[in-house]
C-alpha cells in the first residue's frame, strides 16, 4: 500500500515518471500506460490550479488592504 501511495506521489510530482513508462512499456500494458498519462496530467493540472490559487488569494489579501504592501 505504501509503495504504491509513494508511486502515485512520485509521479504526480513528475519526479521519474519515464522509469516507471519504461517498466510498463515491456508488459504491453497500454490500459496502464493510459492511466499513467492521464494521472500525471490531472495531478499536475490540480497542483497548477492549487498553486495559482493561493497566489490569488495572497493578491486579493494584499490588494484589499487599505495600506496595501508599502507603509
Amino acid at each position: 500500500m505504501w509503495r504504491a501511495m509513494l508511486l502515485l506521489f512520485r509521479l504526480s510530482t513528475s519526479s521519474a515518471w519515464n522509469e516507471v513508462l519504461d517498466w510498463l512499456l515491456p508488459a504491453g500494458k497500454s490500459l496502464a500506460v493510459a492511466y499513467l498519462v492521464s494521472y500525471i496530467f490531472i495531478s499536475n493540472f490540480i497542483i497548477f490550479n492549487s498553486y495559482v490559487a493561493v497566489l490569488l488569494a495572497g493578491y486579493e489579501q494584499v490588494s484589499s488592504s487599505p495600506r496595501g504592501i508599502a507603509k
